[in-house]
């Protein structure tokens, strides 16, 4: 990629300058008085030559080769990837811009075979400024998709010079999440149980979603805003939280950022300070460009941390910060870009909360998870995908790829009562390579289901730095990561997805295979001989059967439960 057409108003100058063997510098100047003047578009042509599909952190299942997104500080991250057949990266880029919105649009010509790619610009978010650069980052190199991703972080860490957010030890522990086994329906007394049994299973903390502001359980916003703890369901907040720390769990609260619902207090406090309203979910998103509207924000959670000890917060929609034509910038601002008014509140609620608390936990959402979040957040969760473990292993590894210095989190898992053990066993597998958020009522879980989840809840602690903070792996992104492997230089945990598949072992002293599929078979290559033993164990954990193994060069085949798993040392 030697050159980009690019596409400028009249007013405006826009120049590619080659910085580097893959980087360039885009330089933009244009006439502030110009405003119907303020777009630019950069146009890149792709030959459509070994591309199997693309790939983005935030388009989920999707793999089409025609692809269509924006990145901004709040939404998404400015990078993308065509895959081959071998599911390598054949051409990868990345933006340093990560703060204002940019616009993506790529797609097949059918003329030329060619994959054209529009990068549209909005200068008007630049207010007061008539100048502006900003890095491209284009690398056609044939690659493992997670080596690209790798390569990338450590590009925007060095390029934009960005900070580390600091990972309690507990953001790395499996964890249980109110949201679906209670929804908004719970007592105290019903949550301090469930909590007691939490612990018991393996559990370090727990997340009180939403439902403690409101005894409204209608499942809209209509009532956020306010945050004052609905009494009928917790008498005394304070004290609460106590019995859940006696219990042995950290307390994370959920709040609902930028919402203020019409039924609240604080809907006439912010009325037209709003950046637009739904009507749907009975709420308005809050302008955060008004310093009133950060200021409150902020001190709300300062004032739930201090008085109530809190070790966490779930801050959820911050990507509803985006910004609308209805809501245009105005002298009561002191911000006229709602992502640099963004990039001001999250630095404060960091900071404020940080210095109170230095192990403070704060979980984003799949969605907002670009770079510039990693400084705020150190939890990432998967976007809600109840009882889909497909789409939650797809989404665990992309954010594990892409995001830099976080716990990665899964969805809240969830099972019908009437599943399989083995069928239940697979929520967990299939998200095994992060952390684990619980979220079945423990209380109401037949015995089984117990043993299982409490077997695979131990192996996920007791294995911790391995799956989570080791060297990682994740294979075949075109098939969603039918194989998975988190490793160093002793040992490795592979976790195999799809029946069929040639588990490639290395030459270590300990490996684990995890059989994540209900096929009684997994396949092992070697390319040296070894003597291993072998214990197997079913998905409850239970050991069946145990015997030594030599293995030859070549493949053979190792019979394991459903569920299960191969341990070789």
């Amino acid at each position: 990629m030697e050159k980009f057409e690019i596409i400028t108003g009249k007013n405006n100058v826009c120049t590619a300058v080659q910085t580097g063997e893959k980087e360039y510098r885009i330089d933009l100047k244009w006439d502030i008085r110009e405003k119907e003047d303020g777009n630019v578009l950069i146009k890149l042509f792709i030959p459509c030559v070994d591309i199997e599909c693309a790939w983005q952190p935030t388009i989920l299942a999707a793999r089409n080769i025609n692809l269509k997104f924006f990145s901004m500080l709040s939404a998404s991250a400015p990078v993308l990837s065509y895959l081959n057949n071998s599911g390598n990266s054949v051409f990868l880029l990345a933006l340093s811009e990560i703060r204002k919105r940019i616009d993506y649009d790529f797609a097949v010509v059918e003329e030329t075979a060619m994959i054209e790619g529009k990068i549209s610009i909005d200068l008007n978010q630049f207010e007061g400024m008539s100048e502006y650069s900003f890095y491209i980052y284009i690398d056609e190199t044939e690659m493992p998709l997670y080596e690209g991703c790798a390569e990338i972080r450590d590009w925007w860490r060095k390029k934009l010079n960005l900070c580390d957010s600091r990972i309690p030890e507990n953001a790395l522990l499996p964890m249980y999440s109110t949201w679906y086994s209670f929804h908004q329906h719970f007592t105290a007394d019903e949550l301090e149980r469930e909590c007691v049994l939490a612990k018991s299973m393996g559990m370090s903390s727990v997340i009180v979603d939403d439902g403690w502001q409101t005894d409204d359980v209608s499942r809209g916003y209509a009532y956020c805003g306010d945050w004052e703890v609905c009494a009928s369901k917790i008498a005394d907040m304070k004290e609460h939280v106590q019995k859940v720390h006696k219990a042995g769990l950290k307390y994370i609260l959920w709040y609902s950022v930028p919402f203020v619902g019409k039924k609240s207090k604080k809907w006439d406090t912010f009325k037209g300070k709003f950046l637009k309203i739904d009507d749907g979910l009975g709420t308005g998103v809050l302008d955060p460009r008004y310093k009133d509207v950060r200021e409150c924000l902020i001190g709300t959670y300062k004032k739930a941390l201090l008085e109530w000890d809190l070790d966490g917060f779930k801050l959820d929609f911050i990507d509803n910060f985006t910004f609308s034509e209805d809501a245009p910038a105005n002298e009561d601002m002191d911000f006229s870009c709602v992502q640099d008014a963004v990039y001001e509140l999250m630095s404060s609620v960091k900071r404020e909360l940080s210095a109170i608390k230095p192990d403070i936990m704060i979980e984003f959402r799949q969605g907002y998870i670009g770079p510039g979040m990693c400084e705020f957040g150190n939890m990432f969760r998967v976007v809600d995908c109840p009882e889909n473990y497909t789409m939650n292993r797809i989404c665990t590894v992309d954010l594990r790829m892409l995001s830099r210095n976080v716990a990665v989190h899964s969805d809240m898992l969830m099972w019908n009562e009437n599943e399989s053990t083995e069928g239940a066993a697979l929520m967990i597998l299939n998200v095994i390579f992060s952390v684990i958020q619980f979220s079945m009522r423990i209380e109401n879980l037949k015995e089984e289901h117990i043993k299982m989840s409490r077997f695979w809840l131990g192996f996920a602690k007791e294995n911790r730095a391995l799956l989570l903070e080791s060297k990682f792996a994740a294979y075949e992104p075109q098939h969603f990561y039918p194989l998975i492997k988190a490793y160093d230089e002793k040992a490795e945990i592979i976790g195999v997805y799809e029946d069929g598949k040639i588990v490639r072992i290395d030459q270590l002293d300990n490996i684990k295979i995890i059989n994540a599929k209900k096929s009684e078979r997994i396949y092992i290559e070697t390319d040296f001989l070894k003597e291993y033993n072998v214990l197997v164990r079913n998905c409850e954990g239970e050991i069946t059967n145990s015997y030594t193994h030599s293995f030859n060069k070549g493949v053979c085949k190792i019979d394991v439960p459903k569920c299960g798993i191969i341990e070789l040392f």
